[in-house]
Parts: C-alpha cells; sequence; structure tokens
C-alpha cells in the first residue's frame, strides 16, 4: 500500500498527473516521471521520514518539558499554600501546664515564618515568570496553528469521505491521526495551563486560612501586603488580550471547529448541486 497507491494532481495547464503516496506528499521540482520512479521515490520517502521524525521528536521533547515544569510549579503553589496555612495554629506548649506562656515569642516566631514563607513564595513567581517567558512565544503559535489546523484536517477528512473515499484509506487515516494528535496537544496546553492557574489562586486562600485573627497587627498588616502581591501578578497565557489559554479556550475551539466545518461542508455541497 506504500508503493501502489497514486494521487491526482492538477497541473498549472489543465492537465492531470498522478504522483505516488509518499508520507507528507511534499511539493518537490521533479517532473512526473521522475518522481515515480522507484529510485527517486523511495530517497524523497527517506527525507520525509526523516523529517517527520526530527519534528515529533523535537516537539515531544517540548510537550514533556512544558507538561512537567506546570506539575512542577502546581506542587510549588500547593505547598506554600499549605505552609501559608498553617501559620499561628500551632498550640503553646504550656496550655495544660498552667504556666504562664510568652506571647511575644509565640508571634515572634510565627513572624518569622511568614516572613520565609513570602521570600519563598517570590522565588517560585520570579521562576513562574521565567517559565512564561520560555514558554510563551512557542505555546501562542502552537495554538493559534494547532487550532487552525485541527479545523482544516477535520473538513478535508469529512470531504474526503463523503466524496467516496473509504474510511481505511491511506489519505484518511494520516488525516485523522493528524487531527487526533493536535486535538490531544491542545487539551494537554489547555488543561496544564488551566491547572497552574488554579492552583496559583489556592496560594491567598491559604493566607486568609491562617490563624492571622489571633495575631499582632504587624502580623496583619504583612500577611494582607502579601495577600495585595499575590494578587496584583496576573500574568495569565493568552492568545489575546482578552482569550486565556485554558480548558474553556479549548471547547471554544471545538465549538468553532464545528461550526465552520458544517458551513464549509454545506458550501461545497451547495456548490456541487450547482454543477450538476
Amino acid at each position: 500500500w506504500l508503493t501502489d497507491d497514486r494521487v491526482p494532481v492538477a497541473n498549472g495547464d489543465g492537465t492531470m498527473a498522478e504522483y505516488r503516496m509518499n508520507v507528507n506528499n511534499l511539493w518537490t521540482p521533479l517532473p512526473v516521471a521522475v518522481y515515480n520512479a522507484t529510485a527517486v521515490w523511495a530517497v524523497v520517502y527517506a527525507i520525509e521520514v526523516f523529517l517527520i521524525t526530527v519534528n515529533v521528536f523535537f516537539w515531544a521533547l517540548f510537550d514533556c518539558y512544558l507538561v512537567t515544569m506546570c506539575f512542577v510549579l502546581n506542587a510549588q503553589f500547593h505547598t506554600i499554600a499549605a505552609a501559608y496555612e498553617k501559620l499561628a495554629w500551632s498550640p503553646s506548649p504550656h496550655r495544660h501546664s498552667g504556666i504562664r506562656e510568652n506571647n511575644d515569642g509565640f508571634e515572634l516566631d510565627h513572624y518569622d515564618n511568614l516572613i520565609l514563607h513570602i521570600k519563598d513564595n517570590q522565588r517560585i513567581m520570579m521562576k513562574f515568570n521565567d517559565f512564561f517567558d520560555i514558554v510563551q512565544p512557542v505555546i501562542l503559535v502552537q495554538i493559534v496553528n494547532g487550532s487552525f489546523l485541527v479545523i482544516t484536517l477535520i473538513y478535508l477528512t469529512l470531504l474526503m469521505y463523503f466524496t467516496g473515499w473509504s474510511i481505511k484509506s491511506l489519505p484518511i487515516l494520516k488525516f485523522f491521526s493528524g487531527m487526533a494528535s493536535l486535538t490531544i496537544e491542545l487539551y494537554i496546553y489547555c488543561y496544564a495551563f488551566n491547572h497552574i492557574e488554579t492552583k496559583k489562586n489556592v496560594v491567598n486562600f491559604g493566607l486568609y486560612s491562617s490563624n492571622w485573627t489571633a495575631m499582632s497587627i504587624k502580623f496583619k498588616r504583612t500577611l494582607l501586603a502579601t495577600m495585595k502581591m499575590n494578587a496584583a501578578h496576573q500574568r495569565l497565557m493568552k492568545i489575546t488580550p482578552i482569550s486565556i489559554v485554558n480548558l474553556e479556550m479549548f471547547s471554544k475551539v471545538m465549538n468553532m471547529s464545528y461550526s465552520v466545518v458544517t458551513v464549509l461542508l454545506n458550501s461545497n455541497s451547495t456548490q456541487t448541486k450547482e454543477m450538476e
């Protein structure tokens, strides 16, 4: 099935030519007779296999790095939120002994812990910003390109099926495989950034869950300043100023794909009927 399938192609002068099926069917500046020769076709086939292998390898590396860093940052945000939540809840060691406890020392210990957690929080935010600086340009290109390709591949797959191609034919299987892999990739991106956004918002809830009401004014003011600092950090992965990369955006892309493909198929059906 790799050597016998051929694809009819319309030339610029209106004539038709049949090219042997290849991995990506990339354009090559070769005459039909030369391209269809077994030796030349095998060389082109090997080049396309190499190109697609390198492409898949590098994108797999990037996706692994992206997912790993997202889950690492999620764990860091969860850890710092849990640490904030435990502030000032430690019981006094003399609460059952009748010995008068030193409230100043008790509050000082928790205030020192708060300062340490704030420094850890700031370091995590710096790593978060560094991570976004690295992946943001690539993610934006991948999201836009992936959304366009998903719509295109869905349309081409359905169009070929409705025009008589077998669902088991090689072109349809290639289009469907590409569509499935791109859809999974888009979902991973949207899920990862949705998850990291949720965990980052939990940090302030951890601060509020501490026993801040029993502490001094100094402790309360520092905690409030930390909450404002976290609330002011609103860096999100965005395609446009109002379009955030999260699961909601993935749902919108899928809905848009359905709408666009439906319109294109209806338009193609109308044109076919008019030609008949």
